[in-house]
């Protein structure tokens, strides 16, 4: 399954159901189906995700773990603006 920018303009509650959805197929292991998901919305992708690759103007700047990107000093500079926003 491949999702791009599916919190697109989502509120907190909205972006809170799509992960509860997306994790229910995630998490079902009859289905068999990996999830491939392209989004802006770092906290859906921090708690969603196994492994996060972050472009910055379409260039690689990290990967890794989620919790390991979210600190990355780089993703920080480019996607949160600064260290109170990682939480």
């Amino acid at each position: 399954m491949q999702l791009d920018e599916p919190a697109a303009g989502f509120n907190d509650e909205e972006s809170i159901d799509l992960y509860k959805v997306v994790n229910g197929i995630r998490e079902d292991t009859e289905l068999g189906c990996g999830i491939f998901i392209i989004d802006h919305d770092l906290r859906l992708i921090i708690r969603l995700c196994d492994s996060v690759l972050v472009l910055d103007d379409g260039k690689p700047i990290t990967e890794g773990l989620p919790n390991d990107v979210r600190h990355n000093s780089a993703v920080i500079n480019s996607y949160l603006g600064n260290s109170k926003n990682i939480n």
